[in-house]
């Protein structure tokens, strides 16, 4: 899907609906965006973590101005919920920092009714966020305590679509659509909602569906997506391939086909 296109033209100037897959970074998906568009001015607007999926929008050429102003929509997200551990970085690749018991399915229920509206939120240690001129994640991985202070984001819906029941009862994860704004960490909702049944939590599994507008749906590389569920989350992590080693497992026909993609969806 292709809105506007400066100058008509490879390398000249668009929006791209690029799917990024689990595993590889945001910046390595930008290197498809760059070589099948032969242009280096690429700006995305808002990054996904290496473990999660779905929907970046990337603005080329003279349209990378416009970057700053896609950052501000508001987004939805398919998220998987861990229960049981709580990890310094908010997602099942960290280290464990907190064990809880499985909570019930009702108290499962009444925390993610309850995170919904305009929240206090405290973003997670490791984030890109700049604390002092200095980016937060570099002080959590030092060592150090970063101060970052709570702020308020909207999460406009939150829907149950699944559960996945503990052996020995109390639920072990929950897959939960949200629709938030702009700055709403996904990890930050996971580690609140734990707390609030009793438990704790981390998050399992992202995806991002849309960015204002723009669809997954509509994105280069939306069929090379697994369908997500619990399940597709589960087998993913046992299969995982480290984020920094990711990009030497493209096959050439894969990134050849992805390529050809990003370009008729721009043309």
């Amino acid at each position: 899907m292709t809105l506007q296109n400066e100058n008509t033209g490879v390398g000249k100037g668009g929006i791209v609906l690029f799917a990024k897959r689990p595993g590889f970074t945001s910046f390595s998906s930008l290197f498809t965006i760059k070589h099948a568009l032969e242009t280096s001015k690429v700006g995305h607007t808002g990054t996904l973590d290496s473990f999660a999926s779905g929907l970046l929008v990337v603005c080329t050429g003279p349209l990378t101005r416009l970057a700053s102003r896609i950052t501000e929509f508001d987004k939805s997200y398919d998220a998987v919920i861990e229960f049981g551990r709580e990890t310094d970085t908010l997602e099942w690749t960290g280290n464990t920092v907190r064990t809880a018991p499985f909570p019930g399915k009702d108290a499962v229920a009444a925390a993610v009714a309850l995170f919904t509206g305009t929240l206090m939120q405290k973003p997670p240690l490791f984030s890109a966020l700049h604390v002092n001129g200095e980016r937060a994640s570099s002080i959590a991985r030092s060592g150090r305590q970063a101060d970052i202070p709570a702020r308020p984001v909207t999460v406009f819906g939150a829907d149950i679509e699944e559960y996945l029941t503990a052996s020995g009862g109390g639920v072990k994860a929950v897959r939960v659509k949200f629709s938030v704004s702009k700055g709403t960490y996904i990890r930050s909702l996971a580690r609140d909602i734990g707390e609030s049944c009793g438990s704790a939590a981390h998050l399992a599994g992202l995806r991002r569906l849309s960015v204002g507008s723009f669809r997954l749906e509509d994105a280069a590389g939306a069929a090379l997506l697994a369908p997500f569920s619990i399940e597709s989350v589960y087998k993913l992590i046992q299969s995982a391939v480290p984020a920094k080693s990711a990009g030497k497992y493209i096959p050439d026909e894969i990134e050849l086909s992805l390529q050809n993609e990003v370009r008729a969806k721009l043309c």
